[in-house]
C-alpha cells in the first residue's frame, strides 16, 4: 500500500531535531512550571525570584522557546510560546488592569460624580528629594489627600497645604521619617510609628466625614539580584519578611488607636515591592487595591522613565467604592503619581 511518503522521509520527520533546540524548549518549560508555582504560592524562600515581575521570566521562557523554533524548528516550541503567552495574561498584575477598555479614565479637575454624590480624590507619591514643588502638578488633579514619602523639606509640604487648599487644608510632617500628610479638612489626630517610617492620622474632612490615615513607606528594596549568590536570596527573604511585619504592626497599631468599630480607613505610600506581593496580603479582605480593582493603563510607578515596579499603591477600606484610578508622570519626582477616585458609602 502506498501511503505517499517514504520510509526515510517518515525517519526524518520522527528524528529528533538538534539538541540545543530540545534543549531550549525543556529550558523553557522548567521554567514556566517554577514561574507559575512559585508565582502563584509566592513562598517567601523565593522572595528573589518573585520581587520581577512576571513578565520578566515570561519573556526569557518566550526567548528560548521562540529561539528553538526559528533557529533549529524544534517541535513543540511554537506550543511552549503559546503556553507561556497564555500564563502572562493569567498572572501579569498589569494584563489584568490593561485588559480593562470598559472603564472610565480618571481626569484632571473635579472627580465626576457617581450616582449623584462626589468622590474623595486620594493620591500617594514618594517625592524622592527632589526640591521642586508639587503644587503645579497636583493642582490641575486637584486631590482631597494626598500621602507623602521621602519629602525634601517640611516646608515644601506647608506650601502644599496652603498653595492647593488655603485655609480649608491641613497638613503633618515628620522630619526623622521624611513623612507628610496633606489634606482638605482638619487633622484631629496624628500619631507617629516609633519605629518605622509610617504616621497615622485621623482627618475631618471639608465633607465633615472622618477618615482613618495610614502612610506607609516600607522597608527599601534590595537591588541585589545575584541569584547564584546565597546572600541575594537571605537578603530578599529577610526583607519580605520585614515588609509583612510592618503592615501587621500597621494594622494592629490602626485597631488600637481607632474607636470600636472602625470606620473608614485608607492605607498608602510606598511599599517598595510589587503590588503581588504575599507581604502585602495581609490587607486582605479587610482593604482593597484601588488601582487593581479600578485602575486604568500602566500602573507601575517606579521608575518614572523605565516603570516596571507597582510600588505605589492606595488601599481602602470596605467603606469605600473605588470608582477610577490611574497613574500620572510628573517631572517633580523619580516615582509616578498614584491617584484615585473613591466614594465613601
Amino acid at each position: 500500500m502506498d501511503f505517499g511518503i517514504s520510509f526515510d522521509e517518515l525517519l526524518k520527520m520522527i528524528r529528533p531535531r538538534h539538541p540545543l533546540g530540545i534543549t531550549l524548549v525543556v529550558l523553557s518549560l522548567c521554567l514556566h512550571l517554577g514561574t507559575v508555582f512559585l508565582y502563584l504560592r509566592q513562598p517567601d524562600a523565593f522572595a528573589a525570584f518573585t520581587v520581577m515581575p512576571v513578565w520578566f521570566w515570561s519573556l526569557l521562557g518566550l526567548g528560548f522557546s521562540v529561539l528553538a523554533y526559528f533557529v533549529f524548528r524544534t517541535p513543540l516550541s511554537l506550543m511552549m510560546s503559546g503556553i507561556w503567552f497564555m500564563s502572562l495574561l493569567l498572572l501579569s498584575d498589569e494584563a489584568t488592569v490593561l485588559g480593562r477598555f470598559d472603564q472610565a479614565p480618571l481626569t484632571k479637575g473635579v472627580p465626576a460624580p457617581h450616582a449623584g454624590r462626589s468622590p474623595y480624590r486620594i493620591a500617594t507619591i514618594n517625592w524622592a528629594g527632589a526640591n521642586l514643588p508639587l503644587t503645579p502638578s497636583l493642582k490641575e488633579w486637584q486631590p482631597d489627600i494626598i500621602f507623602i514619602q521621602e519629602m525634601p523639606h517640611p516646608y515644601l509640604v506647608k506650601q502644599l497645604a496652603e498653595d492647593l487648599f488655603g485655609q480649608t487644608g491641613d497638613y503633618r510632617y515628620d522630619e526623622n521619617h521624611m513623612c507628610g500628610l496633606v489634606v482638605r479638612g482638619t487633622i484631629t489626630k496624628a500619631l507617629l510609628n516609633p519605629v518605622n517610617r509610617s504616621q497615622y492620622l485621623t482627618v475631618r474632612t471639608h465633607r465633615g466625614d472622618y477618615i482613618e490615615l495610614v502612610n506607609l513607606h516600607l522597608q527599601p528594596a534590595s537591588t541585589n539580584l545575584s541569584l547564584w549568590d546565597p546572600a541575594c536570596w537571605k537578603t530578599h527573604y529577610e526583607k519580605r519578611k520585614a515588609r509583612r511585619r510592618e503592615i501587621l504592626f500597621a494594622l494592629a497599631f490602626l485597631e488600637e488607636y481607632t474607636p470600636y468599630p472602625r470606620g473608614p480607613a485608607i492605607i498608602a505610600g510606598d511599599f517598595n515591592t510589587q503590588a503581588t506581593d504575599s507581604a502585602i496580603d495581609v490587607l486582605k479582605p479587610a482593604f482593597t487595591d484601588t488601582f487593581r480593582s479600578v485602575g486604568t493603563g500602566w500602573g507601575n510607578t517606579y521608575h518614572r522613565r523605565l516603570p516596571f515596579l507597582r510600588s505605589d499603591q492606595i488601599h481602602a477600606s470596605q467603606h469605600f467604592l473605588p470608582l477610577r484610578s490611574r497613574v500620572v508622570t510628573i517631572p517633580e519626582s523619580d516615582h509616578r503619581l498614584l491617584i484615585s477616585d473613591l466614594l465613601l458609602e
